[in-house]
């Protein structure tokens, strides 16, 4: 069986789950994060989902939302790619957390 195929039985084992299981949270729409290089390459692979999606009959939304990342948006299905510059920043703030050390035993004003 192709990883592929693995995939899409799973997801319907995920889906069956659910059904089942009418207390169990059921995610609003299932999301697929494309890895690129570059951002050329990223629309470009968010562009190919949409024509996809499209020729599947489905009506498509491809946007770019904030200058963060662009996506392709059909029913319940997601495509997207975060932006290089979007994910420079955030692995810029997220360098100074190994360095920040929170007291285990802090209140915090919500929670007393």
């Amino acid at each position: 069986m192709s990883d592929r195929a693995k995939k899409i039985a799973a997801l319907r084992d995920i889906a069956d789950l659910c059904e089942a299981s009418p207390d169990l949270p059921v995610p609003d729409v299932a999301d697929y994060c494309v890895l690129s290089g570059t951002d050329i390459d990223g629309r470009a692979e968010i562009g190919r989902i949409a024509e996809a999606l499209r020729a599947a009959g489905r009506s498509v939304r491809v946007s770019e939302r904030d200058q963060h990342c662009a996506e392709a948006r059909a029913d319940e299905y997601r495509a997207f790619y975060v932006l290089r510059r979007s994910m420079a920043k955030h692995e810029a703030q997220s360098s100074y957390q190994d360095v920040i050390v929170v007291d285990d035993g802090a209140v915090f004003p919500e929670a007393a």
